[in-house]
């Protein structure tokens, strides 16, 4: 009995000291899991925050974009607008100059109309106005009272460049002929 009180007696020193081992092994155990949960728990803390500035990047980015959205948008529309507006005013413009075609092509047949008529009747004043003064060469040049006037002269007097009194030698009736000016 005394072998089996020995081998109970090391059992129980084995089984005491496989105890201690085993409690060893779970505090170490337990030491572990605690070490496991906090870094666990600052993994998931950093992880949540993460998340969070993850979360918060994708809501400002949502947000960037459809303000870029809504930016293009009001920039389409008021485009859009700009184009209506420099539309209608090219239709006015040529609804503007339809209108002058209509009304301003008889105004400027019956302006040039006019036009030639007072130039006809400013050739004709010049015309008569230069044959009188043609006249009064020839006659002061038969009395003499002209100094002797090539046809260049002559011109340049009947094209009122030159006056007739810088010819005249002796005092003479110079009759007063209307200007060409009007």
């Amino acid at each position: 009995m005394k072998r089996y009180i020995g081998l109970l007696l090391l059992l129980l020193a084995l089984s005491s000291c496989d105890a201690l081992e085993a409690r060893r092994l779970n505090a170490e155990a337990a030491a572990s899991r605690a070490k496991a949960v906090e870094i666990s728990a600052a993994y998931d803390g950093k992880a949540r925050v993460i998340e969070a500035k993850t979360a918060e990047k994708l809501a400002e980015q949502e947000i960037y974009e459809e303000n870029l959205e809504a930016r293009q948008a009001a920039a389409t529309h008021d485009f859009m607008l700009r184009q209506l507006e420099l539309e209608r005013r090219a239709a006015r413009r040529s609804n503007d100059l339809a209108l002058l075609a209509i009304i301003g092509t008889p105004l400027v047949l019956v302006g040039g109309v006019a036009a030639y008529l007072v130039w006809q009747a400013h050739q004709r004043r010049q015309y008569q106005r230069r044959a009188a003064l043609y006249v009064q060469i020839r006659q002061l040049l038969r009395r003499g009272q002209l100094r002797p006037m090539a046809q260049c002269d002559i011109e340049a007097v009947l094209n009122s460049v030159v006056p007739l009194e810088w010819y005249i030698t002796a005092p003479a009736t110079v009759v007063e002929l209307p200007s060409s000016a009007p």
